[in-house]
């Protein structure tokens, strides 16, 4: 199989699963104090860090699109549910996908 092919199941699968839940709860369980948000340099760190790395080229597109408050933060419920949805960057919505799931 394909890398090709392997997103496109992964796609597919996404639309089976819950998955913008699953990724939210990743993300409530590093939010201590259950604000709603994370911090744009923290989530830059994570995606260029860990799990499947991003590149930066590729985080800096992601946070061109990204809805990043004027205090730095980023609304990760939001930014997971954008970022899922989008077919154009499937490919990179994977690895966020993978990420997000590695911080559970």
């Amino acid at each position: 199989m394909s890398f090709a092919d392997f997103l496109e199941v992964m796609h597919l699968q996404t639309r089976a699963e819950d998955l913008p839940k699953e990724v939210i709860n990743a993300f409530q369980a590093a939010d201590k104090f259950r604000t709603g948000t994370i911090p744009a340099r923290q989530l830059a760190h994570m995606l260029l860090h860990w799990g499947e790395q991003l590149s930066n080229k590729e985080v800096e597109q992601i946070f061109r699109e990204a809805n990043v408050s004027p205090n730095g933060q980023v609304k990760y419920e939001d930014f997971s549910i954008s970022e899922i949805n989008k077919e154009a960057h499937c490919h990179k919505t994977e690895k966020f996908i993978f990420t997000a799931v590695y911080l559970q």
